[in-house]
């Protein structure tokens, strides 16, 4: 919870507890008991939206890559957050009318 009040705080985070991983995926990165444990998350305006979490494989730094389910489950839900947000947008604009 520190990592994401900081993020909410000051905007930002060390690099060493969060970086771009890969296309529009960021994540959050924390260790306990010498378990890496991956947020994946991505950015909508000033938000940023988390998808879930994960022990990376290895459990130990430097070793092992996201398994592709891990990628394939943050990106399927990132997805799903732009379908909703159209869906929402669309509705406004046709009760707007």
């Amino acid at each position: 919870m520190v990592l994401f009040q900081m993020m909410a705080n000051y905007g930002r985070v060390s690099p060493k507890r969060f970086k771009k991983e890969m296309g529009k995926l960021y994540a959050f990165k924390h260790e306990v008991k010498n378990l890496q444990i991956r947020f994946p998350c991505f950015q909508d305006g000033h938000k940023w939206i988390v998808t879930h979490g994960f022990i990376k494989p290895g459990a130990q730094k430097k070793k092992g890559d996201w398994p592709d389910s891990e990628v394939a489950r943050a990106e399927k839900i990132m997805a799903e957050y732009w379908a909703r947000n159209k869906q929402a947008e669309q509705a406004a604009k046709d009760k707007g009318q």
